[in-house]
């Protein structure tokens, strides 16, 4: 409520005579009205649903943006009108931060006019814990009508340019229209049309001073007299002349001009002529300022030929595209010549990227500027077979809609409808088999059974509707407008239709906490929001580590050029370069041949390199490999996508075998350690990290102390070595501690010897007396001690039956041994030995 408006708290928070009273009670005037604390959706909205409670109310999701969820009472239910339409408000509905959802009134359980007020932490009111609204939002509380808005620039995402040449508009008339900007001409008139070109500076300043976007485009011919048709010869000509007008207009020279393919050619055509226009304009502007105005099928032809940065697509393609806007686009036509503004026909356009070409680059959205090129670290659409796991499908569908510059809440929106549809099983059916697949497609989805094309077609047509002129700007409006009544004409219609079945949104929603956490797994920031600041081959690896170790430092010839080849997205080279992996050999002394070349393993012959590098126990670190190599195999840690251990993390093999089967229990070398120590902090230092984390032992990728509780490979090392100890240690590095106080060498602590206990004692005796494993003593023919004592004792007594007995001690099982008997025998406990942690195979990832 506005302030003055309202009279104080009559009622608070879990008071001690109303404990279960979970919000505040405010008392205000009847018609006082109430607005949204916060941009969110309306999760319920209850018309006379709660007469011993609530009366009418409403329960608004702010999740996304404040982490709340927020509920209201004793509203009269007439009053629950959404004021821009006229209309009730409903379920699902989104709201603005401080437009008036209600007004006060005494509905329900109440003594009296006011407003009850409720604040839920995540996950909301459904499973999450209730919160002081005076603690929570009141405290700072600012006028509704005022409400804060996510700090971040203004996306242009899913808005409306136009483009004209027949006049020239206002920018003012424009704005007033609710377009963001115009596409404009840097080319000349003809002789009786098209009077609107070119774009003038005082035009281009107009709509700059009105906070309008610009973008430039070039057309002089038009279909027997196309530009393109001249070749290159005119595209050199045409390039000069768009250029300086596109200067003269006030352009910024890094600004892109979109060339125009204003038809549909052959491929033929465009190979012959358009190929070689655009080139010549390509040769002149430089590719990253190359933009191309054309259909669906030049954009896959221009890609091919490595033509142009920036794609405006329109839709006459003869129906090559199948109505779908391609995912490369930054703007798309949809509409030519059926407005006007100012008396000036003009098409419109939608905005698909937050960079689409235009003169002022804005910063782009927090959201949109930190997941904009993560898509690039994960699985693409191409890689998934009916058999893939959820964790992989949930990967692709995160990368392709990344990869389409959906923002976070868009490709969640995304993720959690398949998880609905499907559980992210490419093999499902429902429906009594009539729809399959991961998105439980129909019929008309031809490729419907190979979960890449069943994404890649939901999202081609998930796109068309968000571009199309009855989109809505809630993302679940849009899916369930395709998912439910694709044939309306808008998502409202699709969403109001009598037959709808409106629970599906709430059914696709209800996902939207995994698919949330999905998310952060695998497109979230680093620590400290870092992106990673390293793609592809590590090589200046030689000079990090030289300036760490020294002479201790070994480089073998070749290790430039050596690696697996197997690297990420068809590539050789390695991915965005999370950190370190620690493994042991299993063999102390290991050769760096074998680290290079490959080993053979149980499972047949693992091919090298096994890992960059191998760390011996005299502290020398033999650098074999750049590329990726075959260290890491099957696993999965936070931060790095699934089985992309040997692309993501640079391998340090350490010759080591664990266990206690060493002459005196030896354990790490100190120079091995030290090794290991300067060399993980060097390399995390040169990455950019300020603490440890990043570097990890092979166990916690596929072994028992995965945090994650994912055990791959059973993979045991390093063995002997706490890692958080080994981070401890790297951490100590990297803040120079080592450097400051001289040689200081990392210990590895000898664990103290256990005194035996009460238990050991008497084991110890009960074997001297009754022999190993209580079976008699070999040396007095299976006999106990005490068995041989009596048989001495009798013969000193002049027992003669003995005399054989013992003179047979020479001849093993000529008397009954001991073992023979039946005794039982007490169990055995495992005796004190070094503190070790369970060791077992070696380390490579083929065991």
């Amino acid at each position: 409520m506005a302030p003055g408006t309202y009279t104080g708290d009559s009622s608070g928070y879990r008071t001690d005579d109303r404990p279960d009273h979970r919000g505040v009670d405010i008392a205000a005037n009847y018609g006082t009205p109430i607005y949204a604390p916060a941009d969110g959706f309306f999760v319920h909205v209850g018309i006379n649903d709660d007469p011993g409670g609530f009366g009418s109310w409403l329960w608004i999701d702010a999740q996304q943006e404040w982490g709340l969820d927020f509920v209201v009472g004793h509203m009269p239910p007439s009053s629950l009108v959404n004021p821009d339409t006229g209309k009730p408000w409903r379920t699902n509905d989104t709201v603005r931060a401080g437009q008036q959802i209600a007004v006060v009134g005494s509905e329900g359980s109440s003594s009296g006019p006011h407003l009850h007020f409720e604040t839920w932490g995540p996950p909301g009111r459904s499973g999450g814990p209730d919160r002081d609204p005076n603690k929570t939002w009141l405290k700072d509380a600012v006028d509704p009508r005022q409400a804060p808005k996510l700090q971040a620039a203004q996306s242009l995402i899913g808005q409306i340019l136009l483009d004209y040449s027949a006049g020239v508009p206002s920018a003012e008339q424009i704005k007033a229209a609710g377009y963001a900007g115009a596409v404009r001409y840097v080319s000349d008139p003809r002789a009786t049309w098209m009077q609107g070109k070119p774009l003038r500076k005082a035009e281009a300043d107009d709509l700059r001073a009105h906070g309008l976007v610009v973008v430039s485009n070039y057309q002089f011919g038009k279909a027997d007299t196309a530009d393109w048709k001249g070749g290159a010869a005119q595209g050199y000509k045409d390039a000069e002349r768009g250029q300086q007008l596109h200067t003269e207009a006030g352009g910024p020279d890094t600004a892109p001009i979109y060339v125009s393919i204003d038809a549909c050619p052959s491929e033929q055509e465009w190979n012959t002529q358009c190929r070689p226009y655009l080139l010549a304009w390509q040769e002149r502007l430089g590719k990253e300022r190359m933009g191309i105005y054309c259909n669906y099928p030049c954009i896959d032809w221009a890609i091919r030929d490595g033509i142009g940065t920036y794609f405006w697509m329109h839709n006459w393609d003869e129906g090559h595209s199948g109505g779908q806007v391609h995912p490369a686009a930054h703007l798309h036509q949809f509409e030519i010549d059926k407005q006007s503004v100012g008396g000036v026909g003009v098409d419109r356009n939608r905005i698909l990227r937050e960079d689409f070409g235009q003169w002022d680059v804005t910063a782009p959205s927090a959201a949109v500027q930190q997941y904009s090129e993560r898509w690039m670290a994960l699985k693409r659409l191409g890689s998934l077979t009916r058999q893939s796991g959820f964790d992989t499908v949930a990967e692709v569908i995160i990368g392709e809609t990344l990869r389409r510059r959906y923002n976070r809440e868009e490709a969640i929106a995304c993720l959690s409808t398949a998880i609905q549809e499907s559980g992210l099983r490419p093999d499902a059916q429902g429906g009594g088999g009539a729809w399959h697949g991961i998105y439980q497609q129909d019929g008309s989805y031809p490729g419907r059974d190979d979960p890449n094309e069943n994404i890649r077609v939901f999202l081609d047509r998930l796109d068309e509707k968000r571009c199309s002129a009855g989109a809505s700007s809630d993302i679940w409006k849009n899916i369930f407008w395709l998912q439910q009544r694709p044939g309306e004409t808008s998502a409202d219609d699709a969403y109001n239709d009598p037959d709808a079945r409106r629970d599906y949104l709430d059914e696709i929603r209800s996902r939207r906490t995994k698919a949330g956490e999905m998310f952060e797994r695998f497109a979230g920031a680093p620590e400290g929001g870092k992106e990673m600041p390293y793609t592809g081959d590590p090589v200046w690896l030689e000079e990090v580590l030289r300036q760490a170790l020294g002479d201790r430092l070994v480089v073998h010839d070749g290790w430039q050029d050596r690696g697996t080849g197997c690297g990420e997205n068809g590539s050789s080279s390695m991915g965005p370069i999370w950190g370190v992996m620690i493994h042991h050999t299993g063999n102390v002394n290991e050769k760096w041949e074998v680290i290079r070349d490959g080993v053979m393993q149980p499972g047949g012959w693992l091919p090298g390199p096994l890992s960059q590098g191998l760390i011996t126990s005299d502290g020398k670190f033999h650098l074999v490999a750049i590329g990726p190599c075959n260290h890491a195999g099957p696993g999965c840690y936070p931060g790095i996508p699934d089985g992309c251990g040997n692309t993501r993390l640079i391998g340090f093999e350490c010759a080591w075998q664990p266990g206690a089967h060493y002459p005196g229990n030896e354990t790490w070398p100190p120079a091995q350690i030290n090794t290991m120590r300067d060399a993980s902090a060097a390399v995390l230092t040169k990455l950019g990290y300020d603490d440890a984390s990043h570097v990890i032992g092979h166990k916690e990728w596929a072994g028992a102390e995965n945090p994650l509780g994912i055990n791959k490979q059973g993979k045991p090392d390093p063995g002997d070595m706490d890692m958080k100890w080994f981070r401890g240690e790297v951490k100590k590095a990297m803040l120079g501690m080592f450097d400051q106080f001289g040689k200081l060498t990392t210990q590895v602590e000898e664990p103290k010897k256990a005194e035996p206990t009460d238990h050991i004692l008497l084991q110890e005796i009960w074997e001297q007396l009754l022999g190993p494993d209580g079976k008699g003593w070999p040396q007095l023919d299976g006999r106990t001690l005490v068995d041989a004592v009596a048989e001495v004792l009798k013969r000193a007594d002049g027992d003669q039956t003995v005399t054989p007995s013992l003179a047979a001690a020479a001849e093993p099982g000529s008397a009954t041994p001991l073992a023979s008997r039946s005794r039982r025998t007490p169990a055995r406990k495992k005796t004190a030995t070094r503190s070790r942690k369970p060791s077992g195979a070696a380390s490579m990832q083929g065991t």
